[in-house]
């Protein structure tokens, strides 16, 4: 009897299973938060690659080894007055901007750029010596050339270049003048390496924002303008629109 109370009196204070009442029904755990966070960490996860590319296109040796040598080269004065006429150009088409190279001709009266630089843009501005924008026109285009002629709506204070008469008789050896990968004035020695009617092919360092850069040769004449690039088993060429339909826009554009 002992246990049998002992037992009793242990289970007494126990309530009854009948005095309890059904409670409301848990609510199921919310998943949003989880998902929010899932999405953030994937678009974390895009930026940071996105940027790693770009440091990865802009920092690789080739870039360094171009821009050791264009620091060498720009210590020459008549390469800092050919960079003198040589800025960078800013295309906007539906609020987004873009930017290329271009250069002043001679007198500065004229500023010579690619066409696909200014394709399609709902405005134009050309960069100053002071690092302003200055608002520019496109007067005239050649779409099977690549290029374009504008005009400046304010005088440039710059110096400009002289345009070679043709590019059959210009020495092989050259210089290029551009903005690419973002940097500005960069100098770097290439070679034509083949003539064609309609382009001159470069051995020479061009990159993204190469559009619309001068071929100077030894003499600071422009033989052809940088309108893209091609690769060869690894290797990066340049490719210039020939100077002799540069003279021909230019004439176009003072015709009309």
């Amino acid at each position: 009897m002992r246990r049998d109370e002992e037992r009793y009196e242990r289970l007494e204070g126990e309530p009854d299973p009948e005095d309890f009442e059904p409670g409301p029904p848990r609510k199921p755990k919310k998943k949003r938060r989880g998902l929010f966070r899932v999405i953030a960490v994937l678009m974390a996860g895009m930026l940071v690659f996105q940027s790693a590319y770009y440091l990865i296109d802009t920092f690789r040796l080739d870039a360094w080894s171009f821009l050791t040598a264009s620091y060498q080269l720009s210590k020459q004065e008549d390469v800092q007055q050919w960079q003198e006429a040589v800025t960078k150009i800013q295309a906007v088409e539906n609020g987004e901007s873009s930017f290329g190279t271009g250069f002043f001709v001679e007198d500065a009266s004229v500023f010579i750029t690619n066409y696909h630089v200014v394709e399609g843009a709902d405005s134009v501005a050309v960069e100053t010596e002071e690092g302003n924008l200055a608002e520019a026109a496109v007067e005239a285009v050649d779409t099977q050339g690549d290029l374009a002629v504008v005009t400046l709506k304010e005088q440039w204070k710059g110096g400009g270049v002289t345009l070679a008469d043709t590019s059959a008789s210009a020495d092989p050896d050259v210089i290029v003048i551009g903005n690419p990968l973002g940097f500005s004035d960069v100098a770097n020695r290439g070679d034509i390496i083949e003539r064609e009617d309609d382009r001159l092919v470069l051995d020479a360092p061009v990159f993204n924002g190469s559009s619309g850069s001068p071929v100077l040769t030894e003499a600071g004449e422009v033989a052809g303008v940088v309108f893209a690039s091609s690769s060869q088993q690894g290797k990066r060429y340049g490719l210039a629109v020939p100077v002799e339909r540069v003279h021909e826009l230019i004439a176009q554009s003072e015709n009309d």
